[in-house]
């Protein structure tokens, strides 16, 4: 009688043991359970927090690159017009209208971009973490993108100098400026257009500004273009 009691007992307590352990057990696993669902909450907002800043960003630089564009597909048109009217013997060419065209053909430098965002999400873990590896691919492909652009306006600038050091010494620029900023003063220096319209380094330097201004619009054209598959994935 006494050890049938017993073990009553002995399994009476092993009962509680064993519930008390899958009570700790199950403690264990919840608390597991919430932080892992806790960090991948945090994770997802940190992710959506960067998204929303590139999204602000990238409409910003949209924005800027559209303008870009259209002001160096005019620069383009005036450095076809300048390179149709040089030559041995130019045809007469009112001075503004060359001031203008030259003033025009040199003005297709880009702007400089906001890229503090992108930078910042693309050195983060969270970028890890973005669950559309297409957008990933975007993202990294516009800042390569943005850094061939900044490179070709580095040339197209250099291109731009040389043309202004030729130019400038038989075209009064102060005069382009003039029609761009009328508040400026017109040039008292004497206006040569056959001069600079007939000077082989004319035709040889507007044609290489022409070509990079080409390479110039690729660029841009595909900065745009993933500028806006990035505002279309990531808003």
């Amino acid at each position: 009688m006494g050890r049938h009691v017993d073990e009553q007992r002995s399994r009476r307590a092993l009962g509680r043991r064993l519930g008390e352990g899958a009570t700790i057990l199950l403690s264990i696993l919840l608390a597991f359970g919430i932080d892992a669902w806790w960090a991948g909450r945090e994770a997802r907002s940190e992710v959506a927090d960067h998204l929303a800043a590139v999204s602000t960003e990238m409409t910003a630089n949209l924005d800027v690159l559209l303008t870009d564009s259209a002001r160096l597909a005019r620069s383009r048109i005036a450095q076809a017009r300048v390179l149709s009217l040089t030559g041995p013997t130019p045809p007469p060419v009112h001075g503004d209208t060359l001031a203008l065209l030259v003033g025009t053909a040199f003005d297709g430098v880009p702007n400089t971009l906001a890229t503090g965002a992108i930078d910042s999400f693309l050195g983060s873990e969270a970028f890890s973490r973005v669950p559309d590896v297409r957008l990933q691919t975007d993202l990294a492909n516009w800042k390569g993108s943005y850094e061939s652009l900044r490179n070709q306006s580095v040339v197209y600038q250099q291109g731009r100098t040389a043309m202004i050091e030729v130019v400038g010494g038989t075209l009064p620029l102060l005069d382009a400026a003039h029609l761009v900023s009328p508040g400026l003063s017109r040039s008292s220096f004497p206006f040569d257009g056959a001069r600079t319209l007939s000077d082989p380094r004319l035709e040889g330097l507007m044609a290489n500004l022409a070509a990079l201004s080409t390479r110039l619009g690729r660029d841009l054209d595909r900065l745009i273009a993933l500028s806006r598959e990035l505002l279309d994935s990531s808003g």
